[in-house]
């Protein structure tokens, strides 16, 4: 099982305060799914026609990896157990 994990925004969901969630797609065979990062930036710090983030304030960078990260253990425990997706 080959998973990927990518931090993206949608454009579909900004909120009342012109914000937006940051997520993370997980692709497993064209498969995607969206998780929620509870991190939030101004959408208008967020350039929309680039798929991939370019975030510039390191904090938010640190803790998006630090999720990735985190998701990308579980995801190794799953695969050592042999659990299905």
């Amino acid at each position: 099982m080959n998973v990927s994990i990518n931090a993206i925004c949608r454009k579909d969901r900004i909120n009342q305060n012109r914000t937006t969630n940051i997520y993370l797609r997980f692709t497993v065979d064209r498969r995607s799914r969206y998780v929620s990062t509870g991190i939030s930036i101004p959408a208008d710090d967020r350039d929309f026609d680039i798929p991939t983030l370019k975030i510039q304030n390191p904090a938010v960078q640190l803790r998006i990896y630090e999720r990735i990260e985190k998701y990308g253990k579980r995801i190794e425990r799953l695969e050592a157990l042999e659990v299905p997706a």
